[in-house]
């Protein structure tokens, strides 16, 4: 029960970081220490006036912007998602070396051998393939 409760934390945190911005938290120490840069030649500076100066005002392209596009939610990388997705999509077993466009998809065919009568009379009927 412990295992179990384990791996889907560990799924679940995978998931997070990688599906959603949760990984910019990683980038939190470069936060502390570009605040740290800051104080050093502002000591009157407090955190939250360094937050005021990233994130509310416009990004001035100073001399430290290289810098400040490295802070945590100022930039947004998507690609760990795509990653994510095609990994769950096809798993390792599945991956070929075949281009993309070549795999072909499956649909199932609609088949309305399931609905009854009653159900197809009315007005509100599922949509049809063509």
């Amino acid at each position: 029960m412990v295992l179990r409760k384990i791996t889907v934390i560990l799924f679940l945190l995978i998931y997070l970081s990688s599906a959603t911005e949760l990984h910019q938290l990683v980038k939190l120490p470069v936060l502390v220490e570009h605040f740290v840069e800051h104080r050093e030649k502002n000591q009157n500076l407090s955190f939250l006036d360094f937050l005021g100066m990233h994130y509310s005002q416009q990004n001035e392209k100073d001399g430290d912007y290289d810098r400040d596009m490295q802070l945590p939610f100022k930039s947004h990388d998507g690609c760990s998602t795509t990653i994510l997705s095609a990994l769950l999509h096809n798993p390792p077993s599945e991956i070929s070396n075949k281009p993309e466009s070549s795999m072909a998809c499956q649909y199932s065919e609609y088949s309305d051998e399931f609905l009854s009568q009653a159900y197809l009379a009315s007005i509100w009927q599922p949509p049809k393939s063509c």
